[in-house]
């Protein structure tokens, strides 16, 4: 009403009295556009959680351990969104897909960071007392932790699940190029890498 009113009499009056040439409706927003991700959206069918997404990309950054986990695992590609999602495919408790990420971000508690931060007084692993507990030699390369994995792999057959190897990768973020049992299997890594850390952490106790 202020744009009508800031108008000369002269050009309201004749505004009142000018006809259309077309009949259709003129939609603003038909007219203008959006460019998401080089493509260009009619106003009229983005919706919020398209802009939300859109503004979002624009910001987010990978997390640094992602960089870190590529540098370590050099020779085999990560597909980072498909190792996100795992824990939500095959998991259904909270305290499953809490514990995963933690893994995802080096953000499990280890010997290596607790000592530190002043909570422990030594590096060494909780189970083999020889090298610096880290996420990587807790979950992998701790002998007690290695011969875990070649027992886990023939009780796996056992249940009919076949598999003939692990690598470093599926011990610490799972198997997500699988499609034979690939919900089964996930499931069934997550649970041993609960209990290896549960009972690390129940040692912990009881030595401390």
């Amino acid at each position: 009403m202020r744009v009508i009113d800031a108008l000369p009499a002269q050009w309201r009056n004749s505004l009142m009295c000018f006809e259309r040439r077309h009949k259709k409706d003129f939609v603003l927003n038909d007219l203008i556009q959006l460019r998401f991700r080089k493509q260009d959206l009619p106003l009229s069918k983005a919706v919020s959680k398209t802009i939300y997404v859109e503004v979002r990309r624009k910001f987010e950054k990978a997390p640094t351990v992602q960089a870190r986990f590529t540098d370590q695992f050099f020779n085999s590609p990560l597909d980072w969104k498909a190792i996100y999602k795992l824990p939500f495919k095959v998991a259904m408790d909270i305290k499953t897909r809490e514990f995963q990420y933690k893994i995802l971000n080096k953000y499990l508690p280890t010997n290596s960071f607790l000592y530190k931060v002043g909570l422990k007084p030594s590096v060494l692993g909780t189970f083999c007392d020889e090298e610096s507990e880290t996420l990587e030699h807790l979950f992998i390369y701790c002998h007690v932790t290695e011969k875990f994995w070649l027992d886990f792999i023939p009780w796996c057959n056992k249940l009919n699940v076949s598999l003939d190897e692990l690598t470093d990768i599926d011990k610490l973020l799972g198997i997500w190029e699988r499609n034979e049992d690939f919900l089964l299997l996930n499931h069934l890594f997550y649970s041993p890498l609960n209990n290896i850390y549960m009972t690390a952490v129940i040692n912990k106790f009881i030595l401390s």
